[in-house]
């Protein structure tokens, strides 16, 4: 040997290496593409960038404790009405002599809520079955704002207008959180309706 190096590369590889990088895809750069270029920085977001609703309660409606309002004389006969902070309301199904049932206000012949309620010791018990429609917010106004008006227009000293007696029980018994657009015509018509029959009849 004459001290010489040699490099030995096998035909078959050598020609597979050549098909390889004839056969790769060009690269293409774009115009304005500079690898000094450094990215911009990324916004970062802060806790007191977010934007909060703060019309939202704390505490959610359906979270909230029941609260309950008997009203001696609300409904149309008179009677004794149950009304929960929820709107729903209820009136008597019967007495013991310690406790009192109530049921559901809707009991039409096609819709005849299940929900019940006992009452003992000044405490208010929900049914095991719910109520199968939605609560009416406003229940509770309306029905002191027509106890009002009944009771005003049927006492023989009050000569105010009846118009006059809803809008003041109107003011008397909305708080603000009724946020209920109550309309007056039933109750002022009712209170005409009261006066009308309590009113003497006119000699012949």
């Amino acid at each position: 040997m004459d001290g010489r190096e040699f490099s030995w590369v096998c035909p078959d590889c050598e020609e597979y290496h050549l098909e390889a990088v004839n056969s790769s895809p060009e690269r293409v750069w774009a115009s304005d593409f500079n690898v000094d270029t450094t990215i911009d920085d990324v916004q970062q977001l802060h806790e007191n960038s977010i934007r909060v609703d703060t019309n939202i309660p704390e505490v959610l409606p359906e979270d909230s404790p029941i609260t309950w309002t008997v009203v001696a004389t609300g409904t149309k006969r008179m009677k004794p009405r149950l009304h929960d902070s929820r709107g729903y309301t209820y009136t008597v199904r019967g007495k013991t002599a310690m406790s009192t049932y109530w049921w559901c206000s809707i009991r039409q012949k096609d819709n005849r809520c299940p929900a019940t309620v006992t009452e003992k010791d000044n405490s208010f018990k929900p049914g095991a079955n719910p109520h199968n429609h939605p609560g009416d917010p406003g229940a509770l106004l309306k029905t002191q704002v027509r106890v009002q008006v009944l009771e005003f227009c049927g006492s023989s000293t009050d000569t105010r207008a009846a118009p006059v007696i809803a809008e003041e029980a109107l003011q008397t018994h909305k708080t603000a959180t009724s946020q209920i657009l109550h309309k007056l015509e039933n109750d002022i018509r009712a209170g005409q309706r009261k006066r009308q029959f309590l009113r003497p009849p006119e000699p012949s």
